[in-house]
C-alpha cells in the first residue's frame, strides 16, 4: 500500500511540472549535451620495457710508455787517445778523425794518408794530469824500423783537442839472426858447418861457390898451389 501511493505522488509532480524537460528539443540546449560527460571506452595500460641500447664503451687503451734514452757516456782522457790509437791500428781512420784526427791534421786524406807507412803503433800512457795524458809510443815501420815519440794529448768532451809528439829514437830493423847449420844445398866443411873465408877448400869444389856464416858468398880459387875461399 506504501509503495502505491509513492508512484501516485511522483506521477502527480510530473503533471504539474509539465515534464517540460522532456518535451524540449535536444537542440535548443547544445550545452546539455556538451555538459554531460561521455561515456569513453575504458582505457587499456600497456606497459613497455625499454632496453638501452647505447654504443658499447671502446676499451681504454694505455700508451706505450717511451724509452728513456741513455745518457752518451764520455770516455776518460786517457780512455779516449787508447781508442784512438786502436782505430788507427785497425786502419779504420773515420773513427780516429772522429775522436780528434780532425784537430790533428789539415783534411782527412791528409790525416789518414800520414799512416801509409806506419804497420803498427803501440802506445803506452805514462800519466794523466786532468785532461793532459802523457804517452809514450812506439811507431813499427814497414821497412822493419821502428820510430819512438814521447809527448802528450790534451782532452776535451771525448775529443782529443791537441796533441805534442816528439821523436826521441829511431830502431834500424833487427838483422836476422844467422842459422847455425846451413841449409840444403849450401857447400859445407867436413864436420857439417860453414866455411870461413880463407879456409881450405877441396880440389872438387874449384870454381864453385858457398857462403859463409854471416851470408858472405865465397868461392873456392886457386891461390899458391893451393885452392881457398875468398
Amino acid at each position: 500500500m506504501r509503495t502505491r501511493v509513492i508512484a501516485v505522488f511522483v506521477a502527480a509532480g510530473c503533471a504539474a511540472a509539465g515534464c517540460a524537460s522532456q518535451a524540449a528539443s535536444p537542440a535548443a540546449h547544445p550545452s546539455a549535451s556538451a555538459s554531460r560527460p561521455s561515456a569513453s571506452a575504458p582505457t587499456s595500460t600497456v606497459t613497455k620495457t625499454v632496453t638501452s641500447s647505447a654504443a658499447p664503451t671502446a676499451p681504454v687503451v694505455a700508451p706505450t710508455p717511451k724509452p728513456t734514452p741513455t745518457p752518451t757516456t764520455v770516455l776518460d782522457p786517457a780512455a779516449v787517445v787508447t781508442a784512438f790509437y786502436a782505430a788507427i791500428n785497425a786502419q779504420d781512420y773515420a773513427t780516429a778523425w772522429k775522436l780528434g784526427g780532425d784537430h790533428l791534421g789539415s783534411s782527412y786524406s791528409a790525416f789518414a794518408a800520414g799512416f801509409a807507412g806506419t804497420a803498427h803503433d803501440t802506445l803506452t800512457v805514462t800519466g794523466v794530469q786532468g785532461n793532459t795524458v802523457d804517452v809514450h809510443l812506439e811507431a813499427l815501420q814497414s821497412d822493419g824500423s821502428t820510430t819512438v815519440y814521447d809527448g802528450s794529448y790534451q782532452v776535451s768532451n771525448g775529443q782529443i783537442v791537441e796533441g805534442h809528439l816528439t821523436q826521441t829514437n829511431t830502431v834500424a830493423p833487427a838483422a836476422p839472426a844467422s842459422p847455425s847449420t846451413p841449409p840444403q844445398g849450401i857447400i859445407t866443411d867436413p864436420n857439417g858447418g860453414f866455411y870461413a873465408r880463407g879456409e881450405f877448400c877441396p880440389n872438387a869444389d874449384a870454381g864453385l861457390t858457398t857462403v859463409d856464416a854471416a851470408g858472405n858468398i865465397l868461392t873456392c880459387v886457386l891461390e899458391s898451389g893451393h885452392y881457398h875461399w875468398r
